[in-house]
């Protein structure tokens, strides 16, 4: 991992549109979403998944190390 931490920040948004994509891609074809949204809708969306997913993961570690912490 990086020591940089916007090259961490990047990383980790990149992995998580890399898990996020698959998943949603599946999803959209399975209700028809790839029909009526075009693609560049479809990959902003993908792109906001990621960001989320990110972001949940990043606060959901400093929770944890700050309990371990606190223990």
């Amino acid at each position: 991992m990086p020591s940089c931490p916007y090259c961490r920040s990047l990383v980790r948004a990149v992995v998580a549109l890399l898990l996020v994509q698959p998943v949603y891609i599946l999803l959209s074809s399975v209700l028809g979403l790839d029909r009526i949204l075009p693609a560049v809708a479809v990959m902003l969306i993908s792109v906001l998944l990621a960001l989320l997913v990110t972001h949940l993961v990043s606060t959901l570690t400093r929770r944890v190390a700050s309990a371990r912490t606190s223990l």
